[in-house]
């Protein structure tokens, strides 16, 4: 409300206060001193409130923002607690093996200019991270550790141009069987091989590839089954030995923030 606005109540108070004092000093009017007082008050406390309510919307001002922050944080922590709880719902790999990280950085990372091709996760050798270490998130395969520190480690993407590893696909008509059988490279983004298929194994737009399995005795390599990603393209010419797939992961390397560690598998 704007200063104007209670002005002139303002002025009434002063001259109604000014009369009393007059009137009761003269004895015109007997009336008790802190009856005057308790007619005056809620007068004088009705103006303050009036001329203070600037300094009352600072104040919800301020604590709104507070709130605000509050909300976004709680935010943060319910998206954190809902991947925690997805990825120990998946049986695949076993949610007891696994190990939950953050993502620190993507170095080699700029939008809109390079894809994502490493991450380094806050979690190394103090927390049973080795080298070779499958990472996923839920029952997909984000990469492998390439470097551990202590307390951080690197993280290859599957889609690095210097990934590569053995996989088979998963028919979306639900037949049975291996599938075909070939090797999956990396081609930076999002962006998968799947090549040395066999030109009479069947690769359909649509079809899941997933990791064959290459588990070492250390438990460090990729366990099978997890998904790599969908087949968007075939590629395929009697002239040439092998057929290829182009594959897209069904993750966005760039916007995760939580993945796991595989530190064992049963």
């Amino acid at each position: 409300m704007p200063k104007r606005s209670f002005f002139p109540a303002f002025l009434v108070l002063i001259v109604l206060s000014g009369l009393f004092i007059v009137l009761s000093k003269t004895g015109i009017l007997s009336v008790p001193a802190d009856l005057i007082t308790k007619i005056v008050s809620p007068l004088q406390r009705a103006t303050f409130n009036l001329s203070s309510g600037g300094n009352k919307e600072s104040k919800l001002s301020l604590e709104n923002k507070a709130l605000i922050s509050k909300l976004t944080q709680m935010q943060k922590l319910l998206a954190e607690n809902s991947a925690l709880r997805d990825q120990f719902e998946t049986s695949v790999p076993k949610s007891q093996n696994l190990l939950p990280a953050s993502i620190v950085s993507a170095p080699s990372f700029v939008p809109g200019v390079t894809p994502a091709e490493y991450l380094t996760i806050d979690k190394g050798s103090s927390d049973g991270v080795k080298i070779g270490s499958a990472v996923v998130f839920k029952d997909n395969l984000v990469g492998k550790v390439t470097q551990v520190s202590n307390s951080l480690s690197k993280v290859i993407l599957v889609s690095n141009s210097s990934s590569t590893f053995p996989a088979k696909t998963i028919s979306i008509k639900g037949e049975r069987g291996i599938g075909a059988l070939g090797v999956v490279s990396g081609l930076s983004g999002q962006d998968l091989i799947l090549d040395k298929v066999l030109l009479s194994d069947t690769l359909q737009v649509g079809d899941y590839v997933v990791t064959k399995g290459d588990l070492q005795v250390d438990n460090t390599g990729y366990p099978p089954s997890l998904i790599v990603g969908k087949i968007i393209s075939v590629e395929k010419k009697a002239s040439e030995l092998f057929q290829r797939a182009k594959v897209k992961s069904l993750l966005e390397f760039s916007k995760l923030t939580t993945v796991f560690v595989v530190l064992g598998y049963e």
